[in-house]
């Protein structure tokens, strides 16, 4: 469900000019509200704004609209002792979004005098406050289960902060037309106008301003005889996983961690404007002395604050950002020409799997070189040019020796040994994948097929991709191989990472199930980059956590880190999961990790990955 066509801000706008000196104002104000929010939410049923009673005793309907009737009387009152948890919720979290408003348990005690009555299913109710105090609050009610976005609430709390500031206008000026005086009276009054206005151009989840006031800011630097202008923008990766899997609350707190990151990196410089552009898009103008190589060398920098682990109630999750860089007359003349410019960085960087992208700068040909070489790895899988390492995995006394990761290798016949790094994201997107998925699974069941007969216990573990899980063949295709090599199926390990289930969840747990039925050890790899919480993965059929290498590699450094990885072993264990730790590359870390409960690790510390003739030296250990 997305916003109405018409344009909403302008009547926001509307709203902010509107002007308001007595009560007889707010009530045409708050008339005006529930018909505008009435109209750019078209499948809302019925609209209402409630107002503090004067006794402060509890809150009046003052306003209602139905869709098939229009604005009608209301006359229900909610006391505040009998729905006191409703309210203190509003009051903590400014709103409630209760999909299933009679079985949520912020908003069941209005059941039987308010929802049950008006047959309300759901409720999306939006607080107006002033100063710490709950003046009132709109309610969006409909009849049947609904979801809502974050431009939906967002639109609702800029109506409400709109209610709110003519609220404190009025009531100021009743003041101080009780004390005569008028010339601060006339001062507080533009004062308010100008805040009205100034909250029309400010994103209100963030504080940042909004893509308009971006716009005039570009426009003023522009129509200057000396004006230098140079743009950065920062997008986040999987924004609308976070948002799938976690809940749209998750995903305000990423952009309001993003938001403040950005305004910390730069908060030296005087001649910074920052701006939320869209849902996950964010613009830096940078106005003096400002060049595109520059901002380059400050986009990595950059790019690693923003990339810190954001923290949430029950895990910290890890995000990646994409940086678009271009400039003022070297890649356009007018901020609209700017702003296509930095898209089309954007979609370069995505295309060439970069993290950075200057406007302007060459391709190389490189969707011809990714053409070349996918053709090539064609001809490789057919010619034998591929080849399987395996990479140990250990207990943590550093001695036992219960399995192996199988990495692949190409023998390009020009270019060496390739890893994998460099051509399985591209690979990934092609249908190549499934025949290097095949071969992948081949050689790693004829290996088992050897090793088990040195080591019955031992325990090959393969990568499975995105277009993997949404392969609904790839259960019965396993089966096949582990039944021609005669393999039982808990000796073949299925690693999958989180952000890999996301472009199709349900198809991706189905394939999950069927692995699971069939016998397989599923695990969840790279664990804290994706977008998943522990509490999540008790949906999933897995036994297996490998914590990702980057909280691995610092843990004895940074106590943030050490603080999130023993979280992640603590909550994996209450689950029931096994926990792998990856990257260990000193005995200082590996020693630790014994030491807090970890179950399994591997890195360099122990072996790099190695060819079969020499990983199967680990297989008696």
């Amino acid at each position: 469900m997305m916003l109405s066509r018409t344009d909403p801000q302008q009547r926001i706008n509307h709203l902010a000019m509107m002007p308001c000196a007595v009560k007889e104002d707010l009530q045409a104000m708050s008339l005006e509200s529930v018909q505008l929010v009435a109209q750019t939410l078209p499948s809302c049923e019925r609209v209402s704004l409630w107002w503090l009673h004067e006794n402060n005793s509890g809150f009046n309907n003052t306003v209602l609209y139905k869709a098939a009737d229009g604005l009608i009387n209301a006359d229900a009152f909610l006391a505040k002792d009998a729905f006191s948890h409703f309210f203190s919720t509003l009051i903590q979290h400014r709103f409630i979004d209760a999909d299933k408003a009679c079985e949520d348990d912020r908003t069941c005690e209005l059941l039987d005098l308010y929802l049950q009555p008006a047959a309300i299913k759901s409720l999306l109710s939006v607080a107006i406050m002033l100063d710490g105090v709950l003046l009132g609050f709109i309610n969006c009610e409909y009849a049947a289960s609904t979801l809502w976005n974050t431009e939906q609430r967002q639109f609702l709390m800029r109506v409400a902060d709109q209610i709110s500031l003519v609220y404190s206008q009025i009531k100021y000026q009743t003041l101080l037309t009780a004390q005569k005086v008028v010339i601060a009276e006339v001062s507080e009054q533009n004062n308010t106008q100008e805040k009205l206005k100034q909250l029309a151009y400010q994103c209100g989840l963030t504080a940042l301003a909004n893509r308009s006031a971006l716009m005039e800011y570009c426009n003023s630097q522009i129509a200057m005889a000396d004006g230098q202008l140079s743009l950065l923008s920062v997008d986040v990766n999987n924004f609308k996983s976070i948002n799938h899997t976690l809940g749209e609350a998750a995903g305000d707190a990423v952009l309001v961690a993003i938001a403040q990151r950005l305004k910390h990196f730069f908060v030296a410089n005087e001649n910074v404007y920052i701006a939320r552009v869209g849902g996950n898009e964010f613009v830096v103008a940078v106005s003096q002395n400002s060049n595109k190589m520059k901002l380059r060398l400050q986009a990595e920098s950059l790019r690693h604050q923003l990339e810190q682990p954001v923290l949430l109630e029950d895990m910290a999750l890890s995000i990646a950002v994409t940086i678009g860089i271009c400039a003022y007359r070297e890649d356009g003349l007018l901020t609209g020409d700017l702003l296509a410019a930095l898209s089309l960085a954007m979609e370069q960087a995505r295309c060439e799997f970069v993290p950075i992208k200057v406007a302007g700068q060459a391709n190389g040909n490189n969707a011809d070189v990714r053409r070349l070489l996918i053709t090539q790895l064609e001809t490789a899988i057919q010619n034998d040019q591929l080849s399987l390492y395996y990479q140990p995995k250990l207990k943590l006394d550093g001695e036992t020796c219960i399995g192996f990761e199988a990495l692949i290798r190409w023998n390009h016949p020009e270019k060496g040994l390739v890893p994998p790094a460099q051509f399985i994201p591209m690979v990934e997107k092609t249908r190549l994948i499934t025949p290097l998925t095949h071969w992948v699974i081949k050689q790693a069941c004829a290996q088992l097929q050897q090793w088990l007969k040195i080591n019955p216990d031992i325990i090959i573990a393969i990568n499975l991709s995105t277009r993997n899980l949404l392969d609904q063949n790839l259960p019965s295709f396993i089966k096949k191989q582990l039944e021609l090599h005669d393999i039982d199926a808990k000796h073949l390990q299925l690693e999958v990472t989180e952000s890999s289930m996301m472009a199709d969840p349900e198809r991706s747990i189905e394939t999950m199930e069927q692995l699971h039925k069939l016998g397989t050890p599923l695990a969840i790899d790279d664990y804290g980059t994706g977008h998943s919480s522990l509490a999540y993965l008790r949906t999933l059929p897995v036994q297996v956590l490998k914590i990702d290498r980057t909280f691995i590699a610092e843990v004895l450094k940074f106590e943030h880190d050490r603080i999130i990885v023993e979280s992640i072993i603590n909550l994996a264990h209450s689950l029931g999961l096994q926990v792998v730790a990856e990257g260990v590359e000193d005995w200082e870390t590996q020693d630790y990790l014994a030491g807090i409960g970890c179950d399994e690790t591997q890195g360099y510390y122990f072996s790099r990955p190695l060819p079969a003739n020499l990983a199967k030296y680990f297989l008696s250990r």
